[in-house]
């Protein structure tokens, strides 16, 4: 079974199997949200990183890069399945101020990881970063460095005696909060219906910082299809993959209905 929209297709099978009907270094930007595999549902059970990332090293393109979700047990595992093809360039922090206590011997499991990798060897000039485009506002100014013997962003130099921030724009932050489930508003839980389901803010954020208009999103695992749809209503293509039925369904339900008259069966 397929879903169709003029820029979204998903496709009803497992990733590992059908990861074929997608074109080689075609996808310039992968979202991963694998299965955690911490609970006893279907959906829930791990999958092969390390042959997961032998399929992206095929399908992305020669600037692309990945963004993957993971636990803080998951870290190292990740590190050492994608190392033979990418590296990874930076970690990010998804609070999810919400998240309730679970075990009485530990903290509340308020934080996942996002993991952003990019091909071994790429250059820095080709790699996405943008960060305007999530930028958070603030005053512009204008002020002096009183110690200018620190290193400045790259190695070797020193600091601008004066520095000027025009626009008010700030830099985003490694630590980044978002609702997780219970805390979305009642609308995108509904649509979205999927209990491990990702802020479609927070998926558009990853989308705007790591991709262009035009460019092809992959959704490995799509779930409730979010980064399908944070790829559409921000000018970009996507494909996903879902193997439960029920989920398919859902997913292609949730196209249906907040991309009207463009999803064909």
């Amino acid at each position: 079974m397929i879903a169709r929209t003029q820029l979204c297709t998903l496709h009803q099978g497992d990733f590992l199997i059908e990861w074929g009907k997608v074109h080689s270094e075609s996808v310039c930007l992968a979202i991963l949200d694998p299965p955690y595999g911490q609970t006893r549902h279907d959906w829930d059970k791990p999958v092969d990183l390390a042959v997961v990332s032998w399929i992206l090293n095929r399908l992305l393109t020669r600037t692309g890069s990945i963004a993957i979700f993971s636990s803080a047990k998951m870290l190292n595992g990740i590190e050492t399945d994608f190392s033979k093809y990418f590296k990874r360039r930076y970690v990010e922090i998804l609070h999810k101020p919400s998240a309730m206590a679970v075990h009485k011997d530990r903290p509340k499991p308020d934080i996942e990881f996002v993991s952003v990798f990019d091909r071994t060897g790429s250059k820095k000039i080709d790699r996405q970063y943008n960060w305007e485009r999530v930028a958070e506002n603030g005053d512009s100014y204008v002020r002096t460095n009183k110690n200018l013997e620190h290193a400045n962003l790259k190695r070797g130099t020193k600091k601008r005696q004066i520095d000027r921030n025009d626009t008010g724009l700030r830099y985003p932050s490694s630590v980044v909060r978002a609702p997780n489930r219970p805390a979305m508003s009642s609308e995108e839980k509904m649509s979205g219906n999927h209990s491990t389901q990702k802020s479609l803010d927070y998926i558009q954020r990853i989308v705007l910082l790591l991709s262009n208009r035009g460019d092809l999103i992959l959704d490995c695992f799509s779930g409730s299809a979010t980064a399908m749809l944070a790829a559409a209503q921000n000018g970009r293509s996507a494909v996903g993959f879902e193997s439960e039925e029920k989920i398919f369904n859902k997913a292609q339900i949730r196209l249906q209905e907040t991309i009207p008259n463009r999803v064909s069966t």
